[in-house]
């Protein structure tokens, strides 16, 4: 019998052998093609969750920004023109000259108000009036007013938490929706990372199992050659075949899941459909397990750290910040308005018709001050409207401390289930080589065997199975490992550097642990 030879069956330049030479061993410089920082960076300028975030922080910005107006000064001006006919009695007219008292007003008036954030409301003003009749030897009359009231609310809207409340809440909001920002760009991060990687298993996987399914074609080859000199019993080359058929599904299976990690990575990316296809192949090999990962009975050092990083609970604080600002005001809303007005003022007359002495009435004549002072108090018997927004503010603060309790149970836990998950990977990845290297070497041990005719095909063909799948599963290992990594470092808010609300790429933390707290 002839020695079995694993000699090439031809050369392939298709997908699978490009496929294979991009993915570089450890070690070896990458290849050309799309690197984990290449598409976490795309991700960052066009992920459209992203672009969304964005736009809502703006809104939110939009809506401070009119809370914040109803402390603008407003300013407010009259022009008015008015003639008043006052019929006379026959004592008080006088025939062919005037049996109608007629008044002749022109009146100019500007005024401000301005609501301040303790309640206080003041609104100074200033009137110039002028007046002529119809009077025999009337004189016309013009007169000045400056006045200026000032409105304090003693119970209802006294105070800043309910005079400013709409503005305090809405600031708390805005704070919140800068969290989610940052939370929300870590997790279209994330989703790129576990693309990429997936998409790095896909493609190993391919050049696996297509290297595979040369390797079967090659026995097939050899095999009917040496039944054709009488070498090999006919029968074994249905196993051969057989075996090749599954090689070539699993080739398929392989091509289709390649193309759908390549999408999948694409979405994340926030690309076009149109460009998905056009995707490199991955350059980035699976990161490398450390020696000093570190372990889950640190959960302790590390839930502090991310219950402080977390954008997603600094958000769920800040709402229970706006909720109990709404709550306080909502309290204070069942009160009954009580309300201290205070004016003072000055007039001013100056007689003549000229224009100039339209305001000379500013400096001649004046009288005063006036002084007047006014309490108001209103109460509703059945203050519903007020007793309605009490019960809905109380249950706005209940549901923001739920969502918050609820977030820190999620952040507790799923930064000690990653810690253990990452422990368990880089076990795994160390089995799944042992597992890969034993396997080749028994691989090796099969073909001497059959060379030295101490074996069967039957046998090389389930050991050269055995090696295929271990090598497919020692790429499952390294890129649960390297799923692993990225989820502890999302976990623990790490995956971006810089604070919550403005999050900032390290390219180390796509690739490595993070350090233990101290």
């Amino acid at each position: 019998m002839k020695p079995y030879r694993s000699t090439p069956r031809r050369a392939r330049l298709g997908l699978a052998t490009a496929l294979l030479l991009a993915v570089p061993a450890a070690g070896q410089s990458p290849a050309p093609g799309l690197s984990l920082l290449d598409a976490v960076t795309t991700t960052l300028s066009e992920q459209p969750d992203i672009r969304l975030l964005n736009r809502q922080v703006d809104i939110a910005a939009g809506d401070l920004e009119a809370q914040r107006g109803i402390f603008d000064t407003t300013l407010g001006s009259q022009f008015l023109r008015q003639r008043d006919e006052t019929p006379l009695n026959s004592t008080q007219a006088v025939p062919d000259l005037f049996e109608a008292l007629r008044n002749d007003t022109t009146r100019l008036g500007v005024s401000a108000s301005q609501l301040f954030r303790f309640g206080l409301t003041l609104t100074p003003s200033v009137s110039f009036d002028k007046t002529t009749t119809n009077l025999p030897d009337a004189l016309v009359e013009n007169r000045y007013g400056l006045g200026l009231t000032a409105t304090q609310p003693l119970l209802r809207g006294r105070g800043r938490k309910a005079a400013a409340v709409g503005e305090i809440a809405q600031g708390h909001e805005l704070l919140a929706v800068r969290a989610e920002l940052g939370h929300g760009v870590a997790q279209s991060v994330l989703r790129t990372v576990q693309a990429y990687w997936n998409y790095v298993a896909t493609v190993r996987a391919l050049a696996i199992v297509s290297d595979a399914e040369d390797r079967f074609g090659n026995m097939r080859d050899e095999a009917e050659a040496l039944i054709q000199a009488d070498q090999m019993p006919a029968a074994d080359i249905k196993q051969l075949k057989a075996n090749l058929a599954s090689r070539t599904g699993s080739r398929l299976q392989a091509e289709q899941q390649v193309l759908e990690a390549r999408h999948a990575l694409g979405l994340a990316m926030g690309l076009p459909v149109e460009q998905f296809d056009a995707l490199p192949v991955p350059a980035d090999d699976f990161p490398a397990v450390a020696a000093d990962l570190p372990q889950p009975a640190q959960a302790d050092l590390f839930v502090p750290a991310a219950l402080a990083r977390r954008g997603d609970l600094q958000a769920a604080t800040r709402r229970i910040e706006a909720a109990g600002a709404l709550l306080e005001s909502a309290r204070n809303g069942i009160q009954p308005k009580l309300d201290l007005q205070l004016r003072v003022g000055y007039k001013g007359l100056a007689e003549g018709s000229g224009t100039g002495r339209y305001f000379a009435a500013f400096g001649e004549g004046l009288a005063g001050p006036d002084v007047a002072a006014a309490v108001t108090f209103q109460f509703p018997p059945s203050n519903r409207a007020a007793e309605g927004q009490l019960a809905r503010s109380t249950a706005v603060m209940d549901q923001a401390r739920t969502a918050a309790f609820d977030r820190e149970r999620q952040v507790r836990s799923g930064v000690t289930v990653a810690l253990a998950d990452l422990a368990t990977a880089g076990r795994r990845v160390a089995i799944a080589a042992e597992t890969a290297a034993l396997f080749r070497e028994a691989v090796d041990d099969e073909q001497q065997k059959v060379r030295l005719g101490l074996g069967t095909v039957v046998d090389l063909i389930f050991t050269q199975d055995s090696l295929t799948s271990a090598l497919i599963d020692e790429v499952q290992a390294r890129f649960g490992y390297a799923l692993a990594l990225a989820r502890l470092r999302y976990e623990t808010g790490t995956l971006l550097a810089g604070e919550s609300d403005r999050p900032q790429l390290d390219p180390a933390a796509l690739t490595t642990a993070p350090a233990v707290p101290r």
